[in-house]
């Protein structure tokens, strides 16, 4: 099972998801897939990220890798949307019903405007207010077509963890303001969002949600990646390691390294026993 969670700030999109899969045979469940991806060569910070069955994801998501390395343009968020939903459909559509549990979240900032900030009747300085687009494809099981909705929530959860809203909402609304006025501040509100996303699973005794969690921070200029350990961790350091397709999260505090594989990289037995429910 999964979380990816989407959480709406002023001037920025914070993306957090988990790392645990479950296998379809008498296996534990493992901390090793990734579950957010950049889409690159569109000139603007967009991520999507998935739930649900891990092989289908990994052919869609193989197939999306592909068709925007070749793509030639700019498109504003709201024609990539509809980009992204003709890619997965033209892979789900050919999909058994079972292999279509599926949703995908897109998200991403458009250049919009810039806020005024003023003290004491004068404009100390200007701020980019960059236009938020958060969306949300579902895979309908009959058919293998793909619905989208723009979402407009502060908080949008998808996959089994979205049980957990509620709680992920409370604990996003009691940080909202943390270092707003701090711009060197937002990098750590990231991934404060993200220890605090971890905690509601953990103190729930979830364990269908775990592993380090992913934290992206998107932002007008560019999109930041992060990692948090799970909550009980002596040590916060996390040192990251990139080697040939994947990532090795280590701690000095720990013996336990943590390596992280795209989805596109599992082998293929893993990825069609493999199944991160939605």
């Amino acid at each position: 099972m999964t979380v990816v969670a989407a959480v709406y700030l002023l001037q920025e999109i914070v993306m957090i998801a988990d790392t645990r899969i479950w296998w379809d045979v008498n296996r534990p469940p493992e901390d090793k897939l990734i579950k957010l991806y950049r889409l690159q060569g569109f000139g603007k910070p967009a991520v999507v990220g998935f739930a649900g069955r891990v092989d289908s994801a990994a052919d869609v998501l193989k197939s999306v890798k592909a068709k925007c390395e070749a793509y030639r343009g700019r498109p504003a968020l709201s024609s990539l949307k509809e980009h992204l939903r003709k890619w997965i459909e033209e892979v789900t559509v050919g999909l058994d019903r079972d292999q279509r549990r599926l949703k995908f979240v897109l998200c991403g900032l458009e250049p919009k405007g810039h806020l005024a900030v003023v003290h004491n009747g004068k404009k100390v300085r200007s701020l980019p207010l960059p236009e938020t687009h958060v969306y949300e494809f579902t895979v309908v099981k009959r058919t293998g077509e793909v619905t989208v909705e723009r979402i407009q929530r502060v908080v949008e959860v998808i996959g089994s963890g979205r049980c957990h809203s509620r709680q992920i909402a409370s604990k996003v609304s009691s940080l909202m303001k943390w270092g707003i006025r701090h711009s060197q501040r937002r990098p750590a509100r990231a991934v404060v969002l993200g220890e605090a996303l971890a905690s509601v699973f953990y103190d729930a005794r979830d364990d269908k949600v775990g592993g380090p969690f992913q934290v992206l921070r998107i932002a007008p200029e560019d999109v930041y990646s992060y990692w948090v350990w799970p909550p009980g961790t002596k040590s916060r350091d996390v040192v990251v390691r990139e080697e040939p397709d994947r990532l090795v999260l280590s701690n000095r505090d720990s013996e336990q390294d943590y390596v992280l594989y795209p989805i596109w990289q599992l082998r293929g037995t893993e990825a069609r026993m493999a199944e991160a429910r939605a």
